[in-house]
């Protein structure tokens, strides 16, 4: 069981310095216009940090993780939907990114079953 633990942990860190790397470089290039922008970098980082070590907090942060990607998806997809031509190619690639939040939940979910192997 401590392989499939290690294992988990392993890809909720890689995730989490995916999104850290991904989320705090976009959105310094978007000035972090919307307050909530600083949101997904720092969770990640606390993300990435909970990885490393065994506390009590962890499962929060990892829940916490999952919630904040949800919400980042329906909040990248409603600004895809809300411009020109709502969902069309153009606006999926050039648009606020859905797979970096969703790698956010994943990092989440990955470190929750990393807390709980036995489920």
């Amino acid at each position: 069981m401590a392989s499939a633990t290690s294992g988990l942990r392993a890809g909720a860190a890689v995730l989490s310095l995916a999104v850290l790397l991904d989320s705090g470089i976009e959105h310094y290039r978007g000035s972090f216009e919307n307050p909530a922008m600083v949101i997904a970098p720092t969770l990640a980082l606390a993300t990435l940090g909970m990885t490393a070590v065994e506390d009590r907090a962890a499962p929060y942060v990892f829940g916490a993780a999952l919630a904040v990607g949800a919400a980042g998806v329906a909040f990248h997809s409603y600004n895809i939907g809300k411009r020109a031509g709502g969902f069309d190619m153009l606006n999926l690639f050039y648009a606020a990114p859905l797979g970096a939040p969703a790698a956010l939940s994943l990092a989440g979910l990955f470190g929750l079953a990393a807390e709980h192997p036995d489920v």
